[in-house]
């Protein structure tokens, strides 16, 4: 099993990769991909995977939830 890279949004932990998915790119100012090792240095010892970085711009919503498929 392969150790899942870590997200964080805005400094807070939000999830794994799949949480990008939810994120608008238009609403991005920056993403940084930190190595397992870094990520451990700068956020602690369960980041085997590493970690993703994003910093949207402040003040952004949610998008709209997807309608289930009929």
């Amino acid at each position: 099993m392969q150790t899942p890279i870590v997200v964080y949004v805005n400094g807070t932990k939000a999830g794994e990769l799949d949480v990008l998915k939810e994120i608008m790119a238009q609403d991005v100012v920056e993403v940084r991909y930190f190595e397992p090792a870094k990520a451990q240095d700068e956020f602690g010892q369960d980041h085997n995977g590493g970690a993703i970085v994003v910093k949207r711009l402040e003040g952004v919503r949610k998008p709209p939830p997807t309608p289930p498929a009929r």
